[in-house]
């Protein structure tokens, strides 16, 4: 009984995944070498390149690899939303981690992602596991599990209620909408996402925008790009805001460390490293943003200075 919970629970998160069998003819006298031989080329691949873009990781053992669903297009369709950073959540029952003596997903834990056949589009890591009653599942996180901004909560709903009663059926159980839900929140964190960067206009944007109490670092990098006509000129001051009630509050004044002006001219970018000043600031659960400002080629005559904003969310 436990082995078909296993498979089960391993066979559901977020709209159920499979991991494809390397082949159906293995025997107890497959070699290490024969099992990774029917790892496609693509997964290694992608591990190796990840590790040289983070030598930290270079002695790290290589995650295991599965696609999501079970058919082709399901399993291509959800690894795509994965690679595109669209879905960034799975769900399975408490009850299957349960009854089959099963640990939780642990925060830190990297997968790679690949299409039904084996070809590996992404490595994600997991940030945060929730249990949270199926009816009180919020719209905000079935976006992130379904990738999708249009009917989130009907979408997630409806395909999940459909697979947790089959699958419950098959053990003579009945599905209840106060059940416990295992909520994965996960990064995708390879390939590296470019940032869609508005036209025409000064911008201000965060490779990572979403964060534990946990996980959040003592410094982040913001960019600024300029995709107008015309160069701007900005500095390093900053401020911290944080949504409350409606509007944003300041958490600290706008810092200036001996100001240096920068230059950006049109279609051009410049990084700055942002302290978060973890010891001044308490961050608890919510919607922050960095601020800056710059100014234009007309700030002779006008003195007017442009405010653009990088959100992030601390769950």
């Amino acid at each position: 009984m436990k082995q078909l919970l296993l498979l089960v629970l391993l066979c559901f998160l977020s709209c159920d995944y499979f991991e494809k069998p390397t082949t159906e003819e293995q025997t107890e006298t497959t070699t290490k070498t024969d099992t990774e031989n029917a790892v496609d080329i693509s997964v290694t691949q992608m591990w190796e390149d990840y590790t040289v873009a983070n030598p930290n990781e270079a002695t790290s053992e290589r995650p295991e690899s599965w696609f999501f669903h079970n058919n082709k297009a399901d399993a291509d369709r959800l690894g795509k939303l994965v690679a595109a950073g669209k879905k960034q959540a799975g769900s399975g029952l408490y009850i299957w981690y349960e009854e089959a003596s099963a640990p939780l997903p642990e925060s830190g834990t990297k997968h790679i992602i690949t299409d039904f056949d084996g070809k590996a589009l992404a490595i994600i890591e997991t940030r945060k596991v929730d249990t949270i009653p199926f009816n009180k599942i919020t719209a905000e996180y079935a976006s992130l599990d379904m990738g999708t901004d249009e009917q989130p909560l009907e979408k997630w709903k409806k395909a999940h209620s459909d697979f947790f009663t089959m699958a419950l059926a098959e053990s003579n159980d009945t599905f209840l909408e106060d059940m416990l839900v295992v909520c994965e929140y996960f990064e995708t964190i390879w390939p590296r996402i470019a940032p869609e960067i508005p036209q025409n206009s000064v911008s201000l944007t965060l490779k990572k925008a979403r964060f534990t109490t946990t996980s959040l670092p003592k410094e982040l990098t913001v960019v600024m790009y300029n995709t107008t006509a015309a160069p701007i000129m900005t500095g390093l001051h900053y401020s911290i805001d944080c949504l409350k009630d409606s509007a944003w509050k300041p958490m600290v004044p706008d810092m200036v460390f001996n100001d240096i002006g920068y230059g950006i001219d049109q279609n051009g970018s410049q990084p700055f490293v942002i302290d978060l000043l973890r010891e001044q600031i308490s961050y608890k659960t919510g919607t922050y943003r960095i601020s800056k400002s710059y100014l234009d080629e007309n700030y002779s005559k006008t003195h007017k200075q442009y405010p653009v904003y990088a959100q992030f969310e601390i769950e």
